[in-house]
């Protein structure tokens, strides 16, 4: 989202199926979890205030990954992954219509024991989440992929799967992550 204004962000905790925090706060969330280890789901649903811009208004994020709590003073990372793309965009962050290759990376958390990503799944839609394409994908590198898709006029709204050896998973969705010219 950059140094865009927010409108809403929305964060929500779940711990072996139930909830046990939400926040609408626009800052870091702290939520107290019991000590034992357990599933957890963090989602992240963060809206873009007014019409600053036409792209990314929306983006969605549910990380799932197993944790315990920390002693006291100990901070430990969080094993959540985060998907990066690479367009080669122009100045106007559009792409050209037709046939559009772009590099996709899957990143572990800073700090967090990084596993191997054994899965990437991508999709797009060219209307604003209505409909899904899957998105062919070819592995390029430990964390690499490269992307390719054959793209009509308008936008393109992002859906990415991803996880890692040990069973943590990212779900994310850009909606309108760049505009194709």
């Amino acid at each position: 989202m950059g140094d865009a204004p927010l409108k809403s962000e929305r964060t929500t905790l779940i711990r072996n199926g139930q909830e046990i925090g939400a926040s609408d706060s626009l800052g870091i969330q702290t939520f107290a979890v019991p000590p034992d280890e357990a599933t957890y789901q963090l989602t992240k649903v963060t809206k873009r205030a007014g019409n600053w811009t036409k792209l990314s208004p929306e983006i969605s994020s549910q990380w799932t990954f197993r944790s315990k709590r920390t002693p006291d003073g100990v901070d430990t990372a969080l094993p959540l992954l985060n998907v990066r793309y690479s367009p080669q965009l122009d100045e106007r962050n559009r792409a050209p219509q037709g046939r559009f290759e772009f590099p996709v990376t899957v990143q572990t958390a800073f700090k967090a024991p990084v596993r191997p990503i054994v899965d990437l799944q991508l999709s797009a839609s060219f209307d604003d989440g209505k409909t899904w394409q899957t998105v062919p994908v070819r592995r390029t590198g430990a964390s690499g992929w490269k992307a390719s898709l054959d793209q009509p006029s308008g936008f393109v709204t992002l859906r990415a799967q991803a996880r890692d050896a040990a069973g943590n998973r990212v779900d994310q969705t850009i909606t309108r992550a760049y505009e194709v010219k």
